[in-house]
Parts: structure tokens; sequence; C-alpha cells
């Protein structure tokens, strides 16, 4: 009896997982961020952060708390690299907006592409991208970028005949403003308004006085 009561569980044990077996299958979740991360911004939803920023592999991504996998803003392959990269981003909640430029010359200085632009909003968590614009061509650099977490974004760019001030919301990108009285800088939004309603109101000065406007 006691023979044929140790073969049983010897049986029976055949099919149980062992300790090492089972770490040995257990999923790799990742980690927000990275170990050796450099962290670019961070608020109560997500987080922005560069890996690699001087090795020959570079990349810069964001995550949201609690959800691991990030979303991956830009790559760079090369020390040097001269883009697609962001230029100027901005967190809102679960919210991304960048810039996004290549100079279309490498570090040697040879032609290699076309000059890019692109200004996106993204969300981190979903990884959609909920909305993006090439500015014009006649527009240079962003001076100033905000979003809110309902995915809409503003900006302010120069011209040759001053600053302007444009909206990318659910109704579509529109110039709102411009002339050379525009503060380059003082872009900025109502944040107490952020999560209370659904329209956001946008700030900046023209020839030192408050302007403002609605993003839907």
């Amino acid at each position: 009896m006691l023979r044929a009561a140790t073969l049983a569980i010897v049986v029976l044990g055949i099919g149980v997982p062992t300790a090492s077996g089972a770490k040995g299958h257990r999923r790799h979740i990742p980690q927000c961020p990275p170990p050796h991360a450099e962290i670019l911004e961070a608020d109560s939803r997500a987080i922005l952060y560069t890996t690699g920023a001087h090795s020959e592999y570079a990349r810069m991504a964001a995550c949201a708390h609690g959800f691991p996998h990030p979303f991956v803003l830009a790559e760079c392959e090369e020390l040097d690299c001269e883009g697609p990269w962001p230029e100027r981003e901005v967190l809102a909640g679960a919210v991304i907006a960048y810039e996004l430029s290549s100079s279309g010359v490498d570090k040697y200085g040879i032609k290699v592409g076309t000059a890019r632009r692109v200004i996106v909003l993204a969300n981190v968590v979903t990884g959609l991208i909920l909305n993006k614009t090439v500015p014009p061509a006649n527009t240079g650099s962003l001076t100033a970028l905000v979003a809110t977490p309902a995915g809409a974004a503003a900006w302010i760019t120069g011209v040759a005949s001053g600053e302007q001030v444009w909206t990318m919301d659910r109704l579509g990108v529109h110039l709102i403003a411009e002339g050379p009285g525009i503060a380059p800088h003082s872009l900025a939004i109502n944040e107490t308004e952020l999560l209370s309603l659904p329209a956001t109101t946008l700030y900046w000065l023209n020839e030192g006085l408050p302007q403002t406007a609605v993003l839907e």
C-alpha cells in the first residue's frame, strides 16, 4: 500500500510545474520609464523620456502610468542623426503634442533628403495619432506649443511679418492671429478648465495685451 501511494504521488506530480519552470515562462513587462532613461517631462498621467542619447541608437518615447508599453515619438540608429526628431514636445495628461523636424542634410553637410516638418497630436495610452499637420513652408520653428487632455493643440510660429498663432482641434487647423506684436513665448491655456469643460481658453499677448480664443 505504501509503495502504491508513493507511485500515485509521483505520477500526479508529473504535471505540476516547478517554481523554476514557472519563472522561465513569465512574460516580460516593459518598465516605464526604462532604466537609465533621461526624463524630459512628466505629469500625473504620463512620462516623456529619451534613451541612448549618447550612443548609436537613440529613442524618444512616452508612456502613461499603469500602461508600460511606450508610444515612440522618434528613433535614430546613427550618432548625430539628422531626424526626423522632435524639436518641441508637451504633455497634457495622456495626450502629447510635438513637432517632428528633419533638415534633409546629414552631419557632413550632404543633402540626403527633403527637409520636413510635421506637428503631431497623439494619445500615449492608445498609441493613436489624433491629428497632424504640415506647417506652411514660410513659417519657422515653433516658439510655443500647448495641448489639452481632450486632444487639441495650439502653437506660435514666426514668419517674415512677425508671429502667427495656430490651433488644431476637432474643428480643424486654423490660423487665428498674426502680427509683429505677438509675444513669441506667450501662449498659455486655462488649466483649471482642462478636465471640467469641453472647451478650453487659449491665451497669448499682442502688443502687451492679453488675447483669447477657444480650443474645441
